[in-house]
């Protein structure tokens, strides 16, 4: 496959945008890029957080269980206290581990959550 790159190049003293074929070099890297599997972020901050598993269908799950009784209330004052959630948190398992989730889905719901802004 041929890659076109975009760079502004001066000309006459004037910054002109030209496109190229990309180098082999170039498209290795390209492919390379798209090939890799998307990074899992370490934390998202709780809105995130709370939209993708809002967008995701585990909020109304999740809040059930912050509202049953036998949840141990450590769990409970961290779901809702936490300005930020862990990915590699023992909280974030036991609520996946709760819901079903695969560590697969968690990594998945982490990825959605970076990509939410307010």
């Amino acid at each position: 496959m041929i890659y076109k790159i975009c760079e502004l190049v001066k000309i006459d003293g004037q910054l002109v945008q030209r496109e190229r074929d990309a180098t082999q070099e170039e498209a290795i890297e390209i492919d390379a890029r798209k090939a890799a599997p998307p990074l899992v972020p370490q934390s998202v901050t709780r809105f995130q957080g709370i939209e993708a598993l809002a967008q995701s269908d585990y909020l109304d799950a999740l809040e059930t269980m912050m509202s049953d009784p036998a949840t141990p209330a450590q769990m409970v004052r961290a779901y809702r206290n936490a300005l930020h959630f862990e990915r590699d948190s023992d909280t974030v398992a036991t609520f996946a581990q709760a819901l079903g989730m695969t560590s697969a889905q968690v990594d998945q719901l982490f990825i959605l959550a970076a990509t939410i802004t307010a």
